[in-house]
């Protein structure tokens, strides 16, 4: 009997617990703040931090327990994603979560596990037109997120119903930065031209479906842990702040405020819990709960965050203070994999049929 508990198990709580704890003492507020300042700086900081959130198990938590992972499926990915985004961790971690649970679960292939174990900040693309003809791979890569540097760019490309996620050597592209709304992660584009590939890995209609929607849910995720983080800051910013001579989170207009952000983000951790449950038990409602939390987040989470920043007065308009980085970081994931509105539109689309 498929169990219907959407709430995050003990083993994942303890890994919770761990990671949490890691990411505070490594991506310190001052550790993110010399990366904005200087590119080579951004560089170092990942090179160095890759590895060890490698050694932590991070993109392997979600895949089979056959291929090396905790087999707790997207549910881990899913918890990961949000932690990462709390600490705003600037490296590829984010698609690498999606891709180690689709091809691992629905097809059998080391190579991808062999890349995820390697220690290394692999390169992947977000976006792009890239399609694979006579073993080469053309077309535009989009949004490339990672080390650009590290030897290894992983593209999904797709041909008809089905498609393949393939590895391309980096030293043979030139890599464009692209300025995007978020600070904190580098991204680049790429002009592929007959680029031979290192690995194809195969993925039928149904892998190339699951992992779109797990990449919309792992979105949705991210923004969650920004909100997260977000709510609890401007909880404690409230409570110390005074005006009148009383903390202005005594004041019934900024509690109202607080507690309608919280009801936002209390139900997108339920969407997002069963979105995650649904992938790993329930395949049938999986999709149309990946649509529904990234509509729901993408919408009401961004404002969310821009509630929170107005109760933090002028401070929180400030360059200097951390909560306008969340409200990048926020914005542009609900952009990626699917805007509000067209997830809206694809739930009203298979609601029809």
């Amino acid at each position: 009997m498929t169990s219907s508990n959407f709430l995050l198990s003990s083993d994942l709580q303890e890994f919770r617990i761990s990671l949490r704890a890691f990411l505070e003492k490594e991506f310190t507020p001052t550790a993110l703040r010399n990366t904005l300042k200087d590119s080579e700086e951004q560089k170092r900081f990942r090179q160095a931090l890759s590895p060890k959130l490698t050694e932590l198990g991070i993109y392997l938590a979600g895949a089979p327990e056959s291929a090396g992972g905790l087999g707790a499926g997207l549910s881990a990915s899913v918890m990961i994603a949000e932690e990462c985004a709390r600490a705003l961790v600037p490296v590829s971690y984010f698609e690498l979560l999606a891709y180690s649970v689709t091809p691992l679960s629905m097809i059998s292939s080391s190579v991808l596990e062999q890349a995820l174990t390697a220690g290394e900040d692999i390169a992947a693309c977000l976006r792009g037109d890239c399609f694979l003809s006579d073993g080469k791979v053309s077309g535009t890569a989009k949004l490339i997120s990672g080390d650009v540097t590290s030897g290894t760019l992983l593209i999904l490309t797709k041909e008809g119903g089905g498609g393949n996620l393939v590895s391309v050597p980096t030293s043979e592209l030139t890599f464009t930065p692209v300025d995007t709304i978020d600070l904190l992660r580098p991204v680049f584009t790429a002009q592929l031209q007959g680029v031979v590939p290192n690995t194809v890995i195969p993925l039928n209609s149904d892998a190339i479906r699951f992992l779109d929607s797990a990449h919309a849910v792992l979105a949705s995720a991210e923004i969650v842990g920004c909100a997260e983080k977000v709510l609890s800051m401007t909880v404690d910013y409230v409570k110390t702040r005074k005006q009148f001579g009383s903390p202005i989170g005594s004041f019934q207009a900024v509690q109202h405020k607080l507690a309608e952000i919280q009801l936002a983000v209390d139900a997108s951790q339920s969407l997002l819990r069963f979105a995650a449950w649904s992938a790993d038990n329930d395949r049938e409602q999986f999709f149309s709960a990946a649509s529904g939390v990234k509509a729901f987040v993408s919408e009401q989470l961004p404002r969310a965050i821009e509630g929170c920043l107005q109760a933090h007065g002028g401070i929180g308009f400030t360059w200097e203070y951390d909560l306008h980085l969340y409200l990048r970081r926020a914005v542009l994931m609900s952009t990626l994999y699917g805007t509000a509105s067209s997830h809206a539109e694809l739930l009203g689309t298979q609601a029809l049929l």
